[in-house]
């Protein structure tokens, strides 16, 4: 074996769940959740053994303001001084963001399933992305006293991208429901038109690419259908008792 020669050996970290902050626009000090941490990277193998134990210094000291990305600003600035060859890094987490119902005017919290990752691509950059899932709320979304129906319901609209910008959570929603109200989408009489939802998704991907600085962009849309779970019991009820009821009798006469 000669000096250039390396031993690579792969390392991962997986579902480690972590307190984190996400950056949100309307609040400076972003929002608390729990993210589920994975980390897979191919390092050499003579590092193999105090890897695990520095990772875990470097999530746990929490001195200091910790997103996602300056977590992961940390990590890869530690795993570049042991020359590592490939990484990905991958937080999964929910985003609660509160809306007003334009039907009643009730506040309602909501719960969007975020991911936020980081990879070293064949270029020796490390690029962002970004995925959300943002449920469809039927009241939400129709025009009270104008629709009276919807696509079918429930479903969810799922938007990727990978680049190098820093994005908001609230502004993809933002895109994604305005996009919805300005197409025909809505409209009961196409509910059933793939052509409206695929004319939808090419919008949403329009506007990502001319706001954002993003090199990849993908949305889909995705009915989940409810399963319905039910039991039926088969019995024989009891006939009540009548108490006007006279029981017949044999008489024997002898």
């Amino acid at each position: 074996m000669t000096d250039i020669e390396k031993y690579y050996v792969t390392f991962e970290i997986s579902d480690l769940s972590s307190p984190i902050t996400i950056g949100v626009k309307s609040k400076v000090e972003g929002e608390n959740t729990i993210s589920d941490l994975t980390i897979k990277a191919e390092v050499e193998k003579k590092y193999e053994d105090r890897i695990e134990e520095n990772i875990l210094k470097i999530v746990n000291d929490k001195t200091r303001y910790i997103g996602p990305i300056q977590l992961s600003n940390r990590l890869i600035e530690y795993l570049k001084s042991i020359y590592v060859n490939k990484l990905k890094i991958d937080f999964n987490y929910p985003f609660f963001y509160e809306k007003v119902s334009p039907v009643n005017g009730d506040k309602q919290m909501m719960k969007y399933n975020c991911q936020f990752s980081v990879k070293k691509n064949v270029d020796n950059e490390y690029i962002k992305q970004y995925k959300i899932e943002i449920p469809i709320v039927l009241e939400q979304i129709l025009v009270p006293g104008i629709q009276k129906g919807f696509v079918e319901i429930p479903l969810k609209v799922v938007v990727e991208t990978e680049g190098f910008e820093t994005l908001f959570a609230e502004d993809i929603i933002q895109l994604v429901e305005k996009n919805i109200l300005d197409s025909s989408f809505i409209n009961t009489d196409n509910k059933n038109d793939d052509t409206i939802k695929l004319q939808l998704i090419d919008s949403i991907k329009n506007e990502l690419f001319e706001k954002y600085n993003i090199v990849k962009c993908s949305a889909k849309i995705v009915n989940r259908k409810i399963t319905h779970a039910y039991s039926v019991q088969v019995t024989s009820a009891l006939q009540p008792i009548n108490p006007n009821y006279e029981t017949e009798k044999d008489m024997i006469f002898i």
